[in-house]
């Protein structure tokens, strides 16, 4: 991919800063980083996430609902593998996600690197939670910079002093609180029956481990009304019961602000063993104006914010401060003045340090002033997450076709592939699809509505063109409530028992396009009979003057003028697993032809194949050399099919039969058939071994070129690019 980048992408930043960590983990983690990157994105920054599926959960989860939200923020983007993106600032949050960074490392590339330190490296009893030398080794060898730890408040801190002369240390990272609430001043107890709560996770390590401790801190007598937040199986378990005076809410149940406007004392006492690192509960309660009592650790951290004490001493401050109603007053009002002092301008201040200044002007919509202003119209290319990258490179064919002074296209992906777009000169943003986030689809089609809301609102486009086979609940959503010109690219050559039902939600378009198929006479899915729809050529990525000849694609691959060459892409292996034929493939011609130099996309790759018989590719498009080669073994997906047959390539195809629509077994037989190409598919009576053997011969190859040059079509993505500017009226 790296061949195509445009010239001058080496020399920007694609981020102001990059957020990493594991998004599914709930609680003051999420938050912390959410509220963050909602100061970033206020402050006209651009921002980067990286998920990092860490061994900390090993359940599939969904990402949690604050990074959800943060997704969907102006100026902030999911990143995606593919592209090597620079950042000014890498902030790595809960070191214990980076054990393993996988492809991260390979996608980001910082000028500087912080990691936030919110959890102790040790808990009270010596338990090691992550091994500080090993993360900072690792990330120095991924990113070739320094790391600079930052913990998040003293009690970290200390855990980290005795790996101060072997790491970097700055100051503390502060969390932030932006409050979701105007702030109410409380004026007394909210009755002689003072109110006890608390919120937290349902774990054990949040709860006493001795009853004794339980009673004191959350009394059972009704002199109190103790409330929880957050479910107290924990604690119950303890006590062998729950008491009468308790009244508990699961976790998630409550805002927790709703919930803090009901508490006068917010009690947090925890396992011995553990050491709490900050406290984004804590800050909630101070800033609800709480009078907040915590362990006597806590006091270098929230210093005359709290009231301290033991677990033995709680009832006593709580009627000391219940009884007076000034104390209570002073101590409410403490918390408070101490909470909003840990606002946004924080995080923006410590930013600046990093040289990253707020823009007093939003980027996007200066971007979008200035094309509207030149008369472009922007149009939106969303693809769906196929089995390849068929969806997208139509898209980009199309966006490649349109007319530059009339039409600015933006990419928007749910296909990890989606980077390859920007060699080509378009913004692209990646959206998660509901398996890479791990989410139920109904929550996904709700957070993909939210983000297509909000590239609207940011961006401003006139159309929206979609390519995918089925029209996603949250897209149909998007559509029935916007007034953008509406597009659907629906390939045709369904299998004939596919399902039609998604072709009701045509009626959401304003116009349906159909990419023609060589193979249209052997299309017997639920599409060949629809009536309604612009029917166009085949459509290829790229035209016939940008594809090298023969000659100089031999010269860009240093591959010698005779040399006897033939291309096998299996395509994406996402659905279907390539590695058994592939390996068949390349054994035949280790045996039968070992002249042949194979050229091999999309691994896995056979151990026992020996190394100078194989060649990987890593080139996007694929069309651009492709002419290098005497024959193609391929899959019969739809670019394949097309670009090799309009290049007059002759090709054995395997099509993927466990594709959910895509009828690729029916253009391998057409290709056959029309003596275009060969087919093999496994079923009795064909042989791998033959096919093979009939196109290292040269008469073979030379008749079906032949018969190819009589077929090929003026390139569709042209026609299908003059459509939608027409109905943009431009």
């Amino acid at each position: 991919m790296s061949e195509l980048l445009s010239a001058d992408a080496a020399d920007r930043y694609d981020y102001d800063i990059v957020n990493l960590s594991d998004f599914r983990l709930p609680g003051g983690t999420s938050h912390s980083i959410f509220q963050e990157v909602l100061a970033q994105s206020e402050s006209g920054f651009s921002t980067g996430l990286v998920h990092v599926p860490s061994a900390m959960i090993r359940r599939a989860l969904p990402w949690s609902p604050p990074m959800r939200k943060a997704a969907g923020l102006p100026g902030v983007s999911v990143i995606t593998p593919g592209k090597v993106m620079r950042t000014r600032l890498l902030v790595i949050r809960h070191p214990s996600s980076v054990k393993d960074l996988g492809r991260v490392s390979a996608i980001v590339r910082p000028d500087r690197l912080v990691v936030v330190a919110n959890h102790a490296a040790k808990d009270g009893d010596g338990t090691v939670n992550y091994d500080v030398a090993e993360i900072d080794a690792a990330l120095r060898r991924a990113y070739g910079v320094t790391p600079e730890w930052r913990p998040i408040g003293p009690v970290v801190r200390a855990t980290l002093q005795e790996f101060s002369s072997t790491i970097e240390v700055g100051e503390d990272w502060m969390n932030i609180i932006v409050s979701e609430q105007a702030q109410i001043r409380r004026t007394a107890v909210h009755s002689p029956r003072p109110t006890i709560g608390r919120h937290s996770r349902p774990q054990p390590a949040k709860w006493p481990s001795v009853a004794k401790d339980i009673k004191d801190a959350y009394p059972m007598d009704k002199e109190f009304d103790v409330r929880i937040l957050g479910g107290s199986r924990a604690a119950e378990l303890v006590l062998n019961k729950r008491p009468s005076n308790w009244t508990v809410y699961e976790f998630g149940s409550l805002p927790p602000t709703d919930f803090l406007a009901e508490i006068d004392f917010w009690v947090y006492f925890h396992h011995p063993h553990t050491l709490e690192a900050y406290g984004r509960a804590i800050m909630e309660a101070l800033d609800s104006g709480c009078v907040v009592i915590l362990p006597s650790y806590l006091e270098p951290t929230f210093g005359a914010a709290a009231v301290y004490a033991e677990p033995s001493e709680v009832r006593e401050v709580v009627r000391q401060f219940s009884a007076d109603r000034d104390k209570f007053i002073a101590q409410s009002t403490r918390g408070q003045n101490f909470a909003r002092k840990m606002g946004p301008e924080i995080h923006t201040d410590r930013l600046a340090t990093y040289g990253i200044q707020p823009r007093t002007k939003d980027a996007s919509a200066e971007e979008v002033s200035a094309s509207e202003a030149m008369g472009l119209r922007r149009v939106l290319f969303l693809t769906s997450n196929g089995a390849g990258m068929g969806h997208l490179t139509r898209l980009l064919a199309i966006a490649r076709a349109s007319n530059k002074e009339r039409v600015e296209p933006f990419f928007l992906s749910l296909s990890q592939g989606v980077p390859v777009v920007a060699a080509q000169g378009f913004p692209f943003e990646y959206i998660a699809s509901s398996g890479a986030m791990a989410m139920p689809a109904p929550e996904w089609n709700e957070y993909l509505l939210e983000r297509l809301r909000q590239s609207v609102r940011v961006l401003r486009p006139a159309a929206i063109v979609f390519d995918g086979t089925v029209p996603y609940v949250g897209l149909v959503k998007f559509l029935q409530e916007s007034d953008l010109v509406k597009v659907w690219i629906r390939r045709g050559m369904w299998k004939k028992d596919a399902s039609g039902k998604s072709l009701s939600r045509e009626s959401n378009f304003d116009l349906v396009i159909e990419p023609g198929e060589y193979a249209h006479d052997y299309d017997e899915g639920p599409t060949s009979s629809r009536d309604g729809q612009l029917l166009v050529n085949p459509i290829t990525v790229l035209e016939a003057e940008e594809t090298l000849s023969r000659e100089d694609a031999r010269a860009h691959m240093g591959m010698a003028p005779d040399e006897k060459s033939v291309l096998l892409t299996m395509g994406a292996g996402n659905i279907n697993d390539i590695g058994d034929i592939q390996d068949a493939i390349l054994q035949c011609f280790a045996r039968s032809h070992p002249e042949w130099q194979v050229y091999v996309t999309k691994p896995p790759i056979a151990e026992s194949i020996g190394k100078s018989s194989l060649n990987v590719l890593e080139t996007y498009p694929l069309a651009r050399i492709a002419r290098a080669f005497d024959f193609a073994i391929s899959a019969a997906g739809y670019n394949s099919f097309h670009e090799w047959t309009s290049m007059q390539i002759p090709t054995l195809w395997i099509p993927n039969e466990q594709t959910s629509v895509d009828d690729q077994l029916g253009r391998a037989r057409w290709a056959q058939d029309e003596k275009v190409g060969l087919c093999f598919s496994g079923r009795p009576g064909e042989s791998l071994v033959e096919q093979i053997a009939r196109l290292v011969d040269d008469e073979t190859r030379d008749s079906m070129r032949t018969k190819m040059a009589s077929l090929v079509l003026p390139d569709g993505a042209r026609a299908a690019a003059t459509a939608i500017m027409e109905g943009l009226g431009v």
